[in-house]
């Protein structure tokens, strides 16, 4: 939702209103409110807890009430962003893909700027494993339901041998879509 908001505002930095990001992330505050004082409260707790996972993943820099998006942060030439098609909002796949998938998606983004053969690229799923902390079973998911979608196609090697472990080498083909104006 942030690169959403990043791509129609124009900013890499967001000043949060909480309450209007919980209602436009789909959080509707129980009835009571339980432990919380207030709806400000209920939707406070919600996002900032949210706000700081990604921050511990680098992913931004959040102080209260500001956000800025580390993507966007170009520190030399070269300096992969990456581009998430306005596509991906207008059908639907911010809502309906599951967060595993939106995860290797982004992965798949972010491999493919770096790529020399743009939109193609090559990684070994345990090369996955090991740079990005996921175990092969939610990577082979994730790529089976972006698969599925049409969001990427996977062209599978032979088995590779490395040092008596066998392994499938996956070529990823992130699909161009036709407006890729924003940047995240």
């Amino acid at each position: 939702m942030l690169c959403r908001i990043q791509q129609e505002t124009g900013k890499s930095y967001l000043d949060i209103n909480y309450d209007a990001l919980a209602e436009r992330m789909g959080y509707h505050a129980p009835q009571p409110l339980g432990e919380y004082r207030n709806e400000h409260e209920y939707y406070y707790e919600r996002i900032h807890r949210s706000l700081k996972r990604l921050s511990g993943y680098g992913l931004i820099d959040y102080k209260k009430g500001k956000v800025t998006l580390m993507a966007n942060i170009v520190v030399g030439k070269g300096s992969s962003l990456i581009t998430i098609p306005f596509e991906y909002w207008e059908y639907g796949y911010s809502d309906s893909l599951s967060m595993r998938a939106k995860y290797i998606y982004l992965i798949c983004l972010y491999e493919a700027s770096r790529s020399t053969k743009y939109p193609f690229w090559f990684r070994s799923q345990k090369d996955m494993e090991e740079l990005y902390g996921i175990s092969d079973n939610t990577i082979s998911s994730a790529l089976l339901e972006l698969e599925e979608t049409g969001i990427i196609e996977v062209t599978r090697d032979k088995l590779l041998s490395d040092n008596n472990n066998s392994r499938s080498g996956i070529m990823l083909d992130v699909l161009q879509q036709t407006d890729t104006t924003g940047f995240c």
